[in-house]
């Protein structure tokens, strides 16, 4: 199997441009805890497609790298009357987690056209910290960005996917750190990064959802350097604005007895940021109002009179 995957893989340095797979992985999402994962490659169909091969493999290894578990499916898909189909994976853990493990989803579309082939591929990295008792430790409080910089030794891992791109903690801390320039998609990185640091410390996984649609917006708008002029607009926009405060509400939403983690309190909020008002709570909303469209202020933007006065001191 590997080396028929070697020469497909080589078949593809070749490919003329005329020749682009008319099957591609347009995107692959997985999430996981310490019972169960679960996983979704997206394949784009194009006219002309006629035999398009789907292979996905999960492997869940620990902190030293032994494989605790592993899945493998592959099928020549059906091609489907739409443009593109998608296809879950996800089972239980065949003992739950008792330790601190990595899943690693991977997705690989052959499109095969005569002796000719093309190949599009995607890789996601979820980490998991669970405790030797079995399950995610019910104690475990959420932190905001602002907590998780000022203890960066405190971790729970050194890296993390983003939207299919892989960041160091280097990486993240600037992330966390930078200006977002009214950009959905810096926005929405920073949220998912805080939820992901977060999941990894080993609170309870009930995020999943937006978690694997924040990963699968950056993948189709990716993070760089782009004006916010030059962002997706309209349904796509907002939809990233729903995942930036879905994320931001979670991140912020500390502990299961509902007590708050000194240091994450919002009279911290910095000067480039605004405490915007989510319903029960003020919970820093960060960023500013320039991340908002004039017709989604009205349902968006709510602060105090105290925020207003400060910034203009």
């Amino acid at each position: 199997m590997r080396n028929k995957h070697l020469l497909l893989a080589l078949a593809v340095l070749f490919l003329p441009p005329a020749l682009a797979g008319a099957g591609t992985l347009e995107a692959l999402t997985a999430t996981a805890d310490c019972n169960a994962w679960s996983a979704e490659a997206t394949v784009a169909f194009r006219p002309g497609a006629t035999m398009v091969l789907l292979l996905f493999d999960m492997q869940l290894a620990d902190s030293v790298g032994v494989v605790i578990e592993d899945y493998h499916w592959e099928q020549w898909l059906e091609i489907p009357a739409t443009a593109t189909a998608t296809y879950p994976f996800g089972a239980a853990w065949q003992t739950p987690l008792d330790r601190s493990a990595t899943m690693i989803a991977f997705a690989e579309v052959y499109d095969a056209r005569g002796d000719v082939y093309s190949l599009t591929q995607g890789e996601v990295v979820t980490p998991l910290a669970c405790n030797a008792g079995g399950g995610t430790p019910e104690e475990t409080c959420r932190h905001a960005a602002r907590w998780w910089l000022r203890h960066r030794s405190q971790w729970p891992v050194t890296a993390l996917s983003l939207g299919q791109v892989e960041y160091d903690a280097g990486q993240l801390t600037h992330l966390l750190r930078g200006p977002h320039r009214g950009q959905v998609a810096r926005r929405l990185a920073h949220q998912l990064a805080v939820a992901k640091l977060n999941l990894a410390n080993g609170v309870t996984n009930d995020i999943a959802e937006s978690v694997a649609a924040a990963d699968a917006w950056l993948v189709a708008h990716p993070l760089d350097s782009r004006s916010r002029h030059q962002e997706p607009r309209n349904n796509e926009r907002r939809a990233g604005l729903r995942l930036i405060k879905n994320l931001c509400q979670w991140n912020h939403s500390g502990c299961p007895d509902g007590s708050q983690i000194l240091g994450d309190d919002d009279e911290e909020t910095g000067k480039d940021g605004l405490t915007l008002d989510f319903g029960d709570s003020n919970q820093e909303f960060t960023g500013d109002l320039a991340d908002f469209e004039v017709d989604e202020k009205a349902a968006e933007e709510v602060t105090n009179l105290g925020t207003l006065k400060a910034m203009f001191r």
